[in-house]
């Protein structure tokens, strides 16, 4: 269907900003071949077509009733970090997604289908919908920028 077409060559325009290398037509004809569903082993050809990891990306993973951060890059003295700001977050996942909805640190709603690009520090909430319009009731939450989810304190006058 249009709706299903529109979605894959979304994804493929969202995936071509992490995987440069990759020609956006080969990643639509992957996603097509899957029908639009970013698998992890197709994550994983993408990695392979473009040279190795996306190395700015983070990778998450919608599973049936939830959706995880595989990959938050590691903070100072271990412990999951914040995601850089003009990071990649990629989701995969092994069933159809309609949609990715996503709450910025701004508040406003974006919607991507395999890879969102976050540049504003803060928390970012998404949500997946799932191929039959429900959507999942765990949302993942992410921070970039400071490694703290909660705002920093002012900073103390100097003395």
């Amino acid at each position: 269907g249009v709706a299903m077409e529109a979605r894959i060559e979304a994804g493929a325009q969202e995936l071509s900003a992490p995987f440069p290398l990759v020609e956006t037509e080969i990643v639509e004809g992957l996603l097509e071949s899957m029908e639009g569903v970013l698998t992890e082993d197709l994550l994983e050809q993408f990695q392979e077509l473009s040279g190795g990891d996306a190395s700015n990306s983070v990778i998450a993973r919608v599973k049936s009733k939830d959706i995880v951060l595989l990959q938050p890059p590691p903070k100072e003295g271990g412990g999951p970090g914040a995601i850089p700001p003009g990071s990649f977050v990629i989701f995969t996942s092994e069933d159809p997604i309609q949609s990715l909805v996503v709450e910025t640190p701004e508040a406003q709603r974006v919607v991507v289908y395999c890879a969102l690009a976050v540049a504003s520090q803060g928390t970012y909430a998404v949500r997946a919908v799932l191929a039959d319009g429900k959507t999942l009731s765990n949302k993942l939450e992410f921070v970039v920028g400071s490694a703290t989810p909660t705002p920093a304190p002012p900073p103390a006058p100097a003395a």
